[in-house]
């Protein structure tokens, strides 16, 4: 059997898979499980406000806090919202910097509207 290959070039276009979409559910799954490199490679490619908060949860679970302040300074840049930033004043208070703990922590108030 002989292929045209311009034609079988078009069908093999028009076949795109579509993206998945991240699995949460399954990465807080993980957290849970304290299964925090499978959560890295889980969401590694995902830039969203999300996957980067719970890509900054795993490193806390590792012990990474420098990692774990890179992945919440990219959630943020991705937009932020309550939960990164009371994430961040987590962060903050682990450090021991209380004051940055609390404006992170009034941030998340005004951002989640309380």
């Amino acid at each position: 059997m002989r292929w045209n290959l311009p034609l079988l070039l078009i069908a093999l276009a028009g076949c795109r898979a579509e993206p998945v979409a991240p699995d949460y559910q399954a990465a807080n799954a993980a957290l849970m499980q304290r299964d925090s490199r499978r959560v890295l490679t889980m969401l590694k490619d995902d830039r969203s406000v999300e996957a980067e908060r719970l890509k900054a949860t795993a490193l806390l679970q590792l012990q990474d806090l420098p990692g774990a302040a890179r992945q919440l300074d990219l959630a943020v840049t991705a937009g932020g919202n309550a939960a990164v930033y009371a994430d961040y004043a987590q962060l903050e208070l682990i450090r021991g910097h209380l004051d940055r703990a609390g404006q992170w922590q009034q941030r998340a108030e005004r951002a989640g509207g309380a």
